[in-house]
């Protein structure tokens, strides 16, 4: 099941706030018909700044076309939300990924929080395109920010989470100041290529994510030998942070 036709994005021109909850049977949430001719091939909201999506069991896509990919990720580059600002995904059970490594326009998002996707794999995806992993090596040393202005980072209870990203790209997270991650077992490392946070400061963490730089000193993630007692609502955050002079 499919939610909105494509062919009425311009009468939400001006939407600046949605909110997709509880609707278990729903497989994407804007869809565009085979016979449908649009002159830009792109699901643009020039004015969302905030997006919450919860509690859709079977979501596969945010955007579904005949030429959208098929690798379970939310959004793919058919999608641009210039103005984003705070994404909320939480409890949805089919998605693997949530952001195409090449989908642009999100140089406002300051909020990432991602809860209780058991199948998540990693947040940014290479969807095993042999392409994109020649364009990714080409645009390596010119293209290292994302998300330039990202401030606050969760994820919580994302068993299958390996990465935060698969590809070897350098990452740069400026203004990035709170980071949480808890209940991820599966995670190895934050990314493959190396990742610099300029005025970090991280809260908690479930499992070892490498090494970030933050301007001098190297932010080293490592796990406790005993696990904390549960704090805050009774959550349990099974690592902390120390903070080394490089």
């Amino acid at each position: 099941m499919k939610l909105v036709p494509s062919n009425i994005l311009q009468r939400l021109d001006k939407l600046q706030k949605l909110c997709v909850e509880g609707c278990p049977k729903i497989e994407s949430v804007v869809f565009k018909d085979k016979n449908e001719e649009v002159a830009d091939d792109r699901t643009l909201m020039p004015q969302l700044w905030y997006l919450r999506i919860s509690d859709m069991e079977n979501l596969k896509s945010f955007y579904s076309s005949s030429t959208a990919s098929n690798a379970q990720s939310l959004f793919n580059h058919q999608v641009a939300f210039p103005l984003l600002e705070n994404f909320e995904l939480e409890g949805c059970a089919s998605l693997r990924y949530s952001f195409h490594p090449y989908m642009g326009d999100l140089v406002n998002l300051r909020e990432i929080i991602i809860k209780h996707c058991p199948e998540m794999r990693a947040v940014i995806s290479t969807e095993n395109d042999k392409e994109e992993e020649v364009e990714d090596r080409q645009q390596r040393e010119t293209k290292t920010t994302m998300f330039p202005n990202l401030s606050k980072l969760e994820l919580h209870h994302l068993q299958e989470l390996k990465l935060f990203c698969h590809y070897t790209r350098p990452l740069e997270f400026p203004l990035l100041r709170q980071m949480a991650i808890c209940y991820c077992p599966s995670m190895d490392s934050f990314s493959l290529g190396h990742v610099r946070a300029l005025d970090l400061s991280l809260k908690g963490i479930s499992h070892k994510i490498g090494k970030i730089d933050s301007d001098d000193t190297t932010v080293t993630a490592q796990k406790n030998q005993e696990d904390e007692e549960p704090k805050n609502g009774g959550k349990k955050i099974f690592g902390r942070i120390s903070i080394e002079e490089a």
